[in-house]
């Protein structure tokens, strides 16, 4: 599920929305970029010019591990890592190919959006991983699950969070596999 996420960029936007809303950042301030290499996981530019990176292996242990030691730091079990700044790309992630980024564009401000998205996003990758979905159906799916969602009103607390995004899940669950929604939920 995880390199589905990364595929479809979809991991990229649920964190954008993180970091907006726990650094109060506008959307319009972070920018989502292809790095093949997957070894830079963020960048900070500051307003005197300056970047700070955080360079570090592709392996989600480090990160789990991190959580897990909080606010110790786990022994280091990788190398350090040398990288140097000839051997890392960085690519513009286009809308046409990631339709998640332009869905960030057109819906980041909506508070249902990251709740919407996620749900929709587990059931679709299910599928996908289960042979019942084709890749680019997976955004197709998305796409028709926010003609419905997007618009409820937005849960207030956690418990309704939990529950919107169950509704969506469970409401879902049913429908037509090859990503369609059936008429009936699409009202």
């Amino acid at each position: 599920k995880v390199s589905l996420d990364s595929a479809t960029l979809i991991n990229k936007v649920l964190e954008v929305c993180e970091v907006s809303k726990l650094f109060n950042i506008p959307f319009s301030k972070i920018h989502i970029s292809v790095h093949p290499q997957s070894l830079v996981h963020s960048m900070v530019h500051t307003k005197t010019g300056g970047t700070k990176m955080h360079i570090t292996q592709n392996d989600m242990r480090l990160f789990i591990s991190y959580a897990l030691h909080y606010p110790n730091q786990p022994e280091p079990a990788w190398p350090i890592l040398r990288a140097k700044r000839s051997e890392m790309n960085f690519l513009q992630a286009d809308e046409e190919t990631f339709r998640s980024i332009k869905w960030l564009k057109q819906h980041g401000g909506n508070p249902n959006f990251p709740i919407v998205l996620n749900a929709l996003n587990d059931i679709a990758t299910s599928r996908f991983l289960n042979g019942d979905m084709k890749f680019l159906e997976i955004y197709d799916f998305i796409e028709a699950g926010f003609e419905k969602w997007l618009y409820e009103m937005p849960p207030k607390t956690l418990e309704e969070m939990i529950e919107f995004h169950e509704k969506i899940t469970n409401e879902h669950s049913n429908t037509a596999s090859r990503g369609k929604v059936l008429a009936s939920q699409a009202k």
